[in-house]
């Protein structure tokens, strides 16, 4: 339901406020850049170190994400506080966690319980990650005027995936990629952005006190913020389909391309550096379309897209130039689908709900939780043509969701 009692946003941004802004946008830069050395090729480096069979190993990837779920929700609620505790809490946590895998890397993959000890960090991996993200986009609608946040929250998006495309390409090439200096060298980066927080002029949570943001509510009132919000739910059902079939990109693709070439992890790294130089290439077209389509339209057109990409693969999965183009147009799909449903769900929450909204909307993690689990099931029972058509059927469904969220927000104002 859409908030009537959202007071008009101002056109100006409150003064002082562009060089945090920038800080937030070069510190998402940053966290996923550091978190690309490692994440995209844990399951090749499961599958090397340790006897873990593939469902397993893509259970094991898979729990970060779920973790993400309830730590987003969690990090969002409290971050209604205080932005600048959640982050210091993220970035402590995920400095710790990481250097916890390099030291299980090292001392711990050859054991009986390897699966135990990864299972574990990757849990935390996702918890504490999971608090940076709707903090800052919480904390980008706050500093913002409403006319200006779509455009900072694409402008997030795509800094954010620059840092994810050049997370792996810088991995391979500086020779870290499945290697457990890559969890040492992802440490060493969070701890170096923990520092800045800390020394940061700039008063983070001044304008969530302008704004006299009350004392957290309890969870279990916004826990009501799913069950009063129906177009909020069936939103964000679209958004789990659409991540389990994303997931797939991040996880079991770099599995099929470790088995079916010889150079399957640098041909990985290259794929992924595709899918971010396409989000910054494609962005005038996704502008454009955005431009002259509703919010709905935009997601339910961009998913269309990624579907279209997915069976490009299906069709030649032994060609390297099918996957190459495939992967294209799934990022194009991508552009449309990811920064639009950080627009709806801003319009969605009031204004002093936003962490908490953004919070709530962590519970898409659920697909790329799920989805590395079921993908290593298909891909290991019924090969790579069926993995990528199954991911074309979770999007189709993903379009039938986000049709339904549209159609009851408008039913609800009519």
């Amino acid at each position: 339901m859409m908030n009537p009692a959202k007071t008009e946003a101002p056109v100006e941004n409150p003064p002082g406020t562009w060089p945090l802004i920038w800080l937030i946008l070069l510190g998402s830069f940053w966290v996923k850049c550091a978190a690309y050395f490692s994440v995209p090729f844990l399951s090749v480096f499961l599958s090397r170190n340790t006897s873990l069979p593939l469902p397993m190993i893509g259970l094991v990837v898979g729990l970060q994400p779920l973790a993400a779920f309830a730590g987003g929700f969690l990090g969002g609620h409290f971050s209604d506080s205080s932005r600048k505790r959640i982050l210091l809490i993220s970035l402590t946590g995920s400095t710790l966690t990481y250097l916890g895998f390099f030291l299980a890397s090292q001392y711990l993959a050859s054991s009986a319980n390897a699966g135990l000890y990864f299972a574990l960090l990757n849990l935390s991996a996702g918890w504490f990650a999971s608090f940076f993200w709707p903090a800052t986009q919480a904390l980008l609608g706050d500093l913002t005027a409403e006319q200006q946040r779509p455009r900072l929250y694409r402008y997030r998006y795509v800094i954010a995936n620059i840092g994810g495309g050049l997370g792996p390409v810088l991995g391979v090439a500086l020779g870290l990629a499945t290697a457990p200096t890559a969890f040492l060298a992802t440490a060493a980066i969070y701890a170096a952005l923990l520092v800045l927080l800390l020394s940061c002029p700039f008063p983070i949570d001044a304008t969530l006190a302008r704004q006299g943001a009350r004392p957290v509510r309890s969870l279990r009132e916004s826990f009501d913020v799913l069950r009063r919000d129906r177009p909020l739910r069936w939103l964000l059902l679209s958004a789990i389909l659409f991540g389990s079939a994303y997931a797939q990109i991040e996880s079991n693709l770099s599995q099929f391309l470790y088995r079916e070439f010889s150079d399957g992890v640098q041909f990985f790294s290259l794929l992924i550096m595709l899918n971010a130089i396409g989000v910054i290439a494609l962005q005038p077209l996704a502008a454009l379309l955005e431009s002259r389509l509703s919010a709905s339209i935009t997601m339910s057109v961009g998913t269309a897209v990624f579907c279209t990409g997915c069976l490009v693969i299906a069709a030649l999965p032994g060609h390297k130039e099918a996957i190459a183009l495939g992967i294209l147009i799934i990022t194009l799909g991508e552009v449309l689908v990811v920064p639009t449903l950080s627009v709806l769900i801003d319009q969605i929450a009031p204004e002093d709900m936003r962490g908490t909204y953004f919070g709530a909307a962590t519970l898409r993690q659920l697909g790329p939780a799920s989805g590395p689990f079921m993908g290593g099931i298909v891909l290991g029972g019924l090969g790579p043509v069926a993995l990528f058509i199954f991911m074309a059927m979770l999007g189709g469904l993903s379009i039938l969701f986000v049709r339904l969220s549209a159609n009851r927000g408008a039913s609800e104002h009519a």
